[in-house]
């Protein structure tokens, strides 16, 4: 391989210098040169971020591993190509070696580290030196980006100098001929108005067609994940996909059939639409994917599409709170004395998720998981979230979450199952309106922490004294650091 990349390398070096001396090849030379140090600014922050999290952990996941690596070995190609189309990048360059070797140095010490996937010495205080040491490389190339960019625009304007003397000698010419051939003059300005028509059309259309082709992605992308919208367009066949760690949700409304029944169906759909564009809204804060909508069903995921290690039970759990907490805000339009009450059930566990159809595809889910976050949606009680022992057992190692085990009942289509209902979090919710979300009507206490606690769990937690509650302040706070 490294014999491979060194002919490949020879190869390019030598197509580059013929590149290099064609006509108005410097402006073009740099222009490329600054695009790619571009490039290689963004793959140096993508290394400062998996490199921190290798740096601090010791080992990463073989995806992140191999990302890290691939971004490394392209910000160095990035630049090694930048130097070789510009003298003058290639100038500079050298020059930053010069006065700053131990920037250079220290990033190399890095790179020697990640080898191989798995560091000893990791830690904060490691990830912290990367950082800074990722960052003072990362600074120069900035500045060099910032020369090439200064270089590049100060050869333009020498460009359209040029162009504009031109202009000025055309323009000359053109009143020669105006002065000395009437007719000539006369077919110039129909032809010029033809074209300027043309060409005000063509650009109106490719406006058009831009906006279109925006406003077609938009929609496409709120029906299916980006990433399967996109092999579709390209008539890929979208194979399923199996994850391990996802948290399913699903939520109703009680008693939808009989508030249904005395409603009329224009009044049910506007109900259902103001209460999803609330839910929708929600959503947006949080790193969860909206699977679907069945009537007054409503299901969301979190860990698929993309995986997002552990973290979905939590997506999902604080995102059950803002769904329950905004929804005692939301007034009927047609019945506005008339709360809504919504049940949700969760449920952790692998899923099975792929396209189904090819006339109006759609995203599915399939296997175990969606099923029991089903049934602990049906066997849950209003304003309340239902979660399974999976789910719960996940969410304490978290912290912040306070549950009430409901104990061991009979599920259809399950058996016994020991669940429990989420009751609160010492979280911060990340909704616009910053308010706490408790389930019921229970007052809340505010400790100088800015953590919002039950007061119900502060009275379990020490029969309701003060000095429990600053106790479990405390451990909430340290739950979140």
């Amino acid at each position: 391989l490294r014999s491979c990349r060194h002919f490949i390398q020879c190869i390019m070096s030598d197509l580059m210098g013929l590149v290099k001396n064609m006509q108005h090849g410097t402006l073009w030379q740099n222009h490329v040169s600054f695009k790619m140090l571009l490039q290689a600014s963004e793959s140096v922050g993508m290394m400062l971020s998996l490199g921190i999290a290798y740096f601090e952990r010791g080992v990463l996941p073989l995806p992140d591993y191999t990302r890290l690596r691939e971004e490394d070995v392209s910000a160095r190609e990035y630049i090694r190509i930048a130097a070789l189309f510009s003298p003058f990048t290639s100038k500079k360059l050298v020059n930053l070696e010069s006065q700053y070797p131990t920037v250079f140095t220290d990033i190399d010490v890095f790179r020697d580290h990640w080898l191989i996937n798995n560091f000893t010495e990791a830690g904060p205080e490691k990830g912290k030196q990367f950082h800074e040491a990722v960052m003072r490389y990362f600074d120069l190339l900035v500045d060099l980006t910032q020369d090439v960019a200064l270089r590049v625009m100060e050869q333009t304007d020498d460009e359209i100098a040029i162009a504009l003397n031109m202009v000025i000698v055309a323009c000359l010419v053109f009143i020669f001929v105006l002065v000395m051939t009437p007719i000539l003059v006369k077919m110039m300005h129909m032809l010029t108005s033809s074209i300027q028509n043309y060409a005000i059309q063509a650009s109106q259309k490719s406006e058009q067609l831009v906006e279109e082709k925006a406003r077609s992605d938009s929609l496409l992308y709120q029906m299916l994940p980006k990433t399967v919208a996109q092999q579709l367009k390209m008539n890929q066949t979208v194979a399923a996909e199996c994850y391990d760690q996802v948290t399913l949700c699903f939520s109703d409304i009680v008693g939808f059939t009989t508030l249904a029944a005395s409603s009329t169906p224009f009044q049910v759909v506007v109900l259902l639409n103001s209460l999803y564009h609330v839910f929708d809204e929600a959503l947006d804060q949080y790193d969860v994917y909206k699977v679907e909508t069945i009537g007054d069903a409503y299901m969301v995921v979190s860990g698929l599409p993309q995986r997002n290690g552990s973290l979905h039970v939590m997506e999902i759990a604080l995102m059950a709170l803002e769904l329950l907490r905004v929804t005692r805000a939301f007034v009927i339009p047609h019945i506005p004395d008339k709360a809504v009450q919504l049940r949700i059930g969760c449920h952790s566990g692998s899923a099975v998720a792929g396209v189904v159809g090819t006339k109006m595809p759609r995203y599915c889910l399939f296997g175990d998981t969606v099923n029991t976050a089903s049934r602990m949606e049906s066997h849950g009680l209003p304003n309340s979230i239902h979660i399974s022992s999976v789910t719960n057992d996940l969410l304490q190692s978290f912290g912040g979450f306070f549950v009430e085990r409901r104990g061991i009942i009979d599920i259809k289509g399950k058996g016994p199952m020991e669940t429990f209902f989420l009751r609160s979090t010492t979280r911060q919710y990340r909704s616009s309106t910053r308010q706490s979300v408790q389930v019921g009507h229970r007052a809340s206490v505010q400790n100088q922490t800015g953590l919002i606690l039950d007061a119900s769990d502060l009275q379990s937690h020490g029969n309701g004294s003060l000095k429990s509650a600053k106790q479990v302040a405390w451990s909430a706070e340290n739950a979140v650091a």
